[in-house]
């Protein structure tokens, strides 16, 4: 039972960075982009590095909204799936 339970935490937490490392990639890749940018044009405006970073964030969960649903859905199967034949 518990080899179950840690072998289902460690699945949760690999799902949970396959899941959010990409979009969390994607933000720190172009925060260092827009930093940069902000220093080299000398503006220091907060909304100019939330407003794209925002953007291409929401971008990314339209687009790739459904294959995360599909990864989340099939954990959900198969941690149920394991479940039921637990003794």
């Amino acid at each position: 039972m518990t080899d179950f339970i840690f072998s289902w935490f460690r699945s949760s937490v690999l799902q949970i960075l396959i899941i959010v490392g990409p979009v969390l990639l994607v933000a720190l890749v172009l925060g260092i982009i827009i930093s940069i940018l902000q220093v080299l044009t000398q503006i220091h405006d907060p909304s100019v590095a939330f407003v794209p970073k925002f953007l291409v964030i929401m971008l990314l969960v339209l687009f790739f909204g459904g294959t995360v649903v599909n990864v989340m859905v099939r954990f959900f199967n198969g941690v149920v799936s394991a479940w039921q034949t637990l003794p």
